[in-house]
């Protein structure tokens, strides 16, 4: 269940990015994973699909890089710093 929450939540953020946002804060990633996790708790045992047409603002952060969908679908890999990886996360498995 946390892996298909951590995906939704990577889905709708790269949706958010690919509208023309550059960045997103990991305070706005944490608020749209708990979003999700709330909803998927709550949804019917038939599994219907969550409909959410409402991506948040992205706030700038300082720094120039954008995320790759790839890096969005890693979210369990947040620093304590509050910064998301930049790299590729096969990186911290070898």
């Amino acid at each position: 269940r946390q892996e298909t929450v951590a995906r939704k939540a990577a889905r709708d953020l790269f949706a958010s990015l690919s509208n023309g946002e550059q960045y997103i804060t990991t305070a706005q990633l944490e608020r749209r994973i708990r979003e999700i996790c709330s909803t998927t708790l709550r949804k019917d045992s038939d599994d219907e699909a969550i409909d959410d047409d409402s991506p948040e603002g992205a706030r700038a952060l300082d720094g120039e890089q954008a995320l790759e969908p790839s890096q969005l679908q890693s979210g369990d890999h947040i620093h304590s710093n509050g910064t998301i990886r930049t790299h590729d996360v096969d990186d911290d498995y070898t």
